[in-house]
């Protein structure tokens, strides 16, 4: 079964998942509000719940997490969500003021390589080894950062690639266009795809 994790700034792509309401839904700390204002049902709610400020808006089950901790509320709600599923996508929390939430966020793709992450503007993976192919009707631009030192080529793009060795501190990948549709082999190693859109 599928699982969504929830993270507040909940982004509005949420209500036309047609898969919703046949899934697992984690909603983590105060993404808990936002989904009862859109009426969205949860599972179980994850968090030390220090940004919920009221815990009795919570209509479901919880996990309440000691504030003085070595992980994440979103670590904690991903660490859970394994234990009963490899299919878990990340909605929202790549927004908002906090960039060291983000970029704790991203650092979860090392340990869970088949974590998906989306907002209404952009979707996060991560590839092993093979060959993956994006099209521009999704999203515009890919962006590809080495997780682990690879040997990448990238066609159907505005910057191809061949056989190129990326490493974790070279941000050549960034933002480049896809034309119609974009092939991308990961010969060695494990990079962090970003599609966005314009």
């Amino acid at each position: 079964m599928r699982t969504y994790i929830v993270l507040p700034n909940v982004p509005a792509l949420i209500k036309s998942l047609s898969d919703l309401e046949t899934s697992y839904v984690i909603a983590v700390d105060s993404a808990v509000s936002e989904l009862n204002t859109l009426n969205i049902r949860y599972d179980i709610a994850v968090g030390d719940f220090d940004s919920l400020k009221d815990e009795s808006l919570i209509k479901s089950n919880k996990v309440k997490l000691n504030p003085i901790k070595d992980e994440s509320d979103t670590a904690s709600a991903v660490r859970l969500a394994y234990e009963s599923s490899d299919d878990i996508i990340i909605l929202g929390g790549l927004k908002g003021n906090r960039i060291d939430h983000l970029y704790a966020n991203l650092l979860l793709f090392r340990k869970y390589p088949g974590l998906v992450a989306i907002d209404d503007n952009n979707k996060i993976t991560a590839k092993p080894n093979g060959t993956y192919t994006y099209f521009k009707k999704d999203y515009d631009y890919l962006s590809i950062f080495a997780i682990e030192k690879s040997l990448i080529t990238i066609e159907g793009v505005k910057y191809p690639l061949d056989k190129y060795e990326l490493k974790k501190d070279n941000p050549i990948g960034l933002s480049n266009e896809i034309i119609h549709h974009a092939t991308i082999t990961v010969h060695e190693g494990l990079i962090l795809i970003i599609e966005s859109k314009d």
